[in-house]
């Protein structure tokens, strides 16, 4: 049940399947798109990251705290991306996609790759259900969005006046777009830190 609960996400947030390959393949652009946000989130790039946003996205904190990009670029300021995977809602595999992110992490400890690592398969198909929930309760996403999640790490060094949280922790952000002038833009915006979880010592 831990595995659920952590692995990926937000089994304790919230709580069919689609078709096969609802993942995007690569060269797709919308799955472009979420590569770009998440290398753009990581580099701490406003001029990268505004391209990529619809007029007025929303931008929502899990913490219900007003949000908006600036703060999502402080909350996430020198976070190593672990996943950045691209849907179409609703997705299969969104959690079986980043437990395998998270098993080739380096910067990962291996205690949390345990506790996101479920036991079975029963387990973690639980947990692809709930991340398609996730999404959906979250975003408002309908079938045949095209939906988003970005992974990182977050382990503050000494320039600790740059970032929001002083504590290593997961960031989630879950993504969701349209299309504008032809280009996928991102729509929706919902990041934060489901359990709020330290891993740093007492």
């Amino acid at each position: 049940m831990r595995a659920v609960t952590l692995c990926i996400l937000a089994t304790l947030v919230l709580s069919n399947r689609l078709p096969a390959q609802a993942t995007r393949p690569s060269a797709d652009p919308w799955t472009q798109t979420v590569q770009q946000f998440a290398q753009a989130l990581a580099q701490s790039d406003p001029a990268a990251l505004v391209p990529l946003l619809a007029d007025n996205p929303s931008v929502q904190a899990f913490d219900a705290k007003t949000a908006d990009a600036a703060r999502l670029l402080s909350r996430t300021h020198g976070a190593a991306i672990i996943s950045a995977h691209a849907y179409v809602h609703a997705p299969s595999r969104m959690a079986t996609d980043i437990v395998e992110s998270f098993a080739q992490a380096q910067q990962v400890p291996d205690e949390l790759k345990r506790y996101m690592t479920p036991q079975n398969e029963a387990q973690m198909a639980k947990a692809n259900t709930a991340a398609a929930k996730w999404l959906t309760q979250t975003l408002a996403a309908k079938p045949g969005d095209p939906v988003g999640v970005v992974v990182l790490w977050s382990a503050p060094t000494a320039a600790l006046g740059l970032v929001e949280s002083a504590r290593p922790e997961i960031i989630f952000v879950l993504l969701k777009g349209g299309m504008a002038g032809g280009s996928p833009r991102i729509e929706a915006i919902a990041f934060g830190n489901p359990q709020r979880q330290s891993l740093a010592p007492n």
